[in-house]
């Protein structure tokens, strides 16, 4: 199947498997309660998004990129949400966790740019998603902690002051 196969039975696991979570997730709202089971859901559905990211850099590796090391750490490549942009590239994250693929497809390595966090609002989840899989991973589940705003209306006259 490949590398890039693989990540794809990953991700379609995880969609089959996130509307379960949701239920899951819906009914610990009502009952007031997160169960170990639900955790460990969350989990495993992060795992496996992060495995077929990292199935996606091995892929991206075995086609394009080259080692001396005879067994390199392939991961996909990622900035901190502290890094700017030009911080990330300085680091080099990029060759350290694909080495070789800067050299043979810098196109590529563009298109890993456009993924981070820096380089759109809409992926800034991704160091957050990087830190949860890695808290989760190797020190505790961590469950989500739930804000309802409520909304409060003062009334006076033709006034309104709204706190949310």
């Amino acid at each position: 199947m490949g590398y890039f196969g693989e990540a794809r039975q990953l991700v379609e696991h995880s969609r089959d498997r996130f509307s379960e979570i949701q239920s899951a997730y819906e009914a610990s709202l009502s009952d007031q309660e997160i169960k170990p089971k639900l955790l460990i859901d969350i989990k495993n559905l992060m795992e496996n998004l992060r495995s077929a990211m990292d199935f996606a850099a091995q892929g991206l590796f075995e086609k394009y990129g080259s080692s001396t090391s005879k067994s390199p750490k392939i991961y996909f490549p990622y900035a901190l949400s502290s890094q700017s942009e030009a911080e990330f590239r300085r680091s080099k994250r990029i060759d350290a966790c694909i080495p070789g693929l800067s050299l043979n497809r810098p196109d590529i390595v563009e298109k890993l740019i456009s993924f981070q966090h820096f380089s759109d609002k809409l992926n800034q989840w991704l160091p957050v998603f990087m830190q949860l899989n890695n808290e989760n991973k190797h020190q505790k589940l961590t469950p989500q902690i739930r804000k309802e705003a409520k909304e409060l209306r003062i009334s006076s006259g033709g006034a309104s002051i709204s706190m949310g």
